[in-house]
């Protein structure tokens, strides 16, 4: 697994962390998922399909911060 795509998706998620936690938006799963993504970097073992879970996952909640907009 490319390096560079992890850390891409785990900078994703720790930029967007901050603005939805002062929208009052659960994280802990977003959390959870970041660093189970960062230690399966570490491990060797992280796969494509969790990236894209993830990426997912940040993209529905920047999608739902930003309905009232």
């Amino acid at each position: 697994m490319d390096p560079t795509l992890i850390f891409t998706v785990i900078e994703k998620g720790l930029t967007l962390l901050p603005i939805l936690i002062q929208a009052g938006t659960e994280v802990i799963p977003l959390i959870n998922q970041i660093r189970k993504i960062a230690q399966g970097g570490a491990d060797g073992t992280v796969t494509q399909a969790q990236l894209e879970a993830l990426e997912a996952d940040l993209d529905s909640a920047l999608d739902e911060f930003n309905k009232p907009i």
